[in-house]
């Protein structure tokens, strides 16, 4: 797998343009790949979901600071995650997550908890288990 050192994040922030569209001027880049270990081939509507949340409090759910979604075709799949850091809270605690689904039905998900580390993932490649059979 590869990981991405903190210049290569920040080399994708400086050049990178994200599902949605050209970045906003004072917005971060988080970028990786996903992928599951499972020799399976994915359905033909299979989505990819990767979000940044804010994790903080453990008796509540998530709230989703930034998304990307895209069609999947295969893994390893590159993602892309532009956020604004005006809308992170010191003292608050930030998480990368990934779901892979088929229309309603959800397939893969990410079981560890891939935290932020002053803006920087500690795992962008992320790595989701099967869910059910």
């Amino acid at each position: 797998m590869i990981r991405f050192t903190t210049a290569a994040v920040v080399a994708l922030a400086i050049a990178g343009c994200t599902e949605s569209g050209p970045q906003k001027a004072d917005s971060k880049t988080i970028a990786g790949t996903a992928t599951y270990l499972e020799r399976i081939a994915l359905p033909p509507d299979a989505q990819l979901r990767v979000t940044l949340e804010d994790v903080s409090l453990a008796d509540a759910p998530s709230v989703t600071v930034s998304e990307y979604e895209a069609a999947l075709k295969g893994v390893p799949a590159n993602w892309e995650l532009s956020y604004d850091p005006a809308k992170m809270q010191a003292g608050h605690s930030y998480a990368i997550a990934a779901k892979i689904t088929s229309g309603d039905k959800l397939l893969f998900i990410t079981t560890t908890r891939n935290e932020l580390v002053n803006g920087v993932p500690g795992e962008s490649d992320l790595v989701l288990q099967r869910v059910g059979n």
